[in-house]
């Protein structure tokens, strides 16, 4: 991913959402002068120092970003294990409804098939109006 302002000698912390710990900039003093200078001149040891920082709040931020990814995944695979559970039981209930459905709907089906016979052999065309 690329990362904006790269290029750019300006860098601003930017604060995740809701995160309990502002950004830091600067880490602790112990983190910042444990690098050896890779010269005599300041300036470019400065510069050194500042990339490497730099290189690892990258890694960080990836880290972050990967785990992130990987809890939001984790999250929406449980909610989507519930709701498929939920859908197979609505399923079951409504194939249960349906069958008993159906059944009733044969018995009505069968009773008014009964009741047509019955009028046709033993009630006169005229009393059946």
């Amino acid at each position: 991913r690329a990362h904006p302002n790269r290029g750019q000698s300006s860098r601003q912390p930017e604060a995740a959402a809701g995160s309990a710990q502002p950004a830091q900039l600067f880490p602790a003093p112990s983190m910042m002068f444990n690098h050896p200078p890779i010269g005599d001149e300041p300036l470019k040891n400065e510069l050194h120092r500042l990339r490497l920082h730099i290189d690892s709040l990258d890694k960080i931020y990836e880290l972050k970003q990967s785990q992130l990814q990987t809890e939001c995944s984790q999250e929406i695979e449980k909610i989507k294990q519930k709701y498929d559970l939920l859908l197979e039981e609505q399923d079951s209930v409504h194939l249960e409804q349906m069958k008993t459905l159906d059944g009733l709907l044969e018995k009505v089906v069968f009773h008014q098939s009964l009741a047509a016979d019955f009028r046709a052999k033993f009630i006169s065309p005229s009393a059946a109006q």
